[in-house]
């Protein structure tokens, strides 16, 4: 929980736990590039995994700055293949990182899409703690791991704090150029 007395320290707290939500295994996206069209994503190698390609097409969108494309796929990756962890760790990295970029323009729906971030960052840290990891490296489940830990910490204190989530929300959105 969060047990920082002082208003700045509670700020910080919650800057952390928002950037630890953030966190996306894609990686940063690149400017000014364009969404890859499904005809550009090779086929994955690796077993077959419901949601699979629909999961690269999403990775491929982040990377190109479009994490509000690759929400809808993410969706449709929870859908077909509810028991791989990756999709909901994704789905809930781009859903906090959306909704920074919604919160100057709606306080209440970047609350709410935090909120959704939250629970599926659950869903996945459940399913990274059964095993069903069929996607990620070992470096890579215990990057999620560690990230997934620090970023729930404090969720519940946060979430319960909209006032305080939306200050540290704008802060990112400011630091963005949003």
């Amino acid at each position: 929980m969060l047990h920082s007395t002082s208003p700045r320290d509670r700020s910080c707290s919650l800057a952390m736990v928002v950037a630890a939500l953030i966190t996306c295994g894609a990686c940063a996206p690149a400017h000014d590039a364009k969404p890859l069209e499904p005809a550009a994503v090779s086929a994955p190698s690796g077993p077959v995994i419901p949601g699979r390609e629909q999961y690269e097409l999403a990775k491929q969108a982040i990377m190109a700055g479009d994490v509000a494309g690759a929400k809808p796929l993410l969706e449709q990756c929870t859908k077909v293949g509810p028991q791989v962890c990756e999709y909901w760790y994704q789905l809930g990295a781009a859903e906090s990182n959306l909704a920074i970029d919604i919160v100057n323009q709606s306080e209440s729906e970047a609350v709410r899409m935090f909120g959704d971030s939250v629970d599926h960052k659950r869903e996945a840290m459940r399913l990274l703690n059964a095993g069903q990891c069929p996607i990620w490296t070992d470096a890579e489940r215990e990057q999620a791991r560690s990230d997934g830990m620090a970023g729930l910490a404090d969720a519940e204190a946060v979430l319960n704090d909209p006032v305080s989530l939306v200050a540290a929300m704008k802060m990112y959105a400011a630091q963005r150029g949003r």
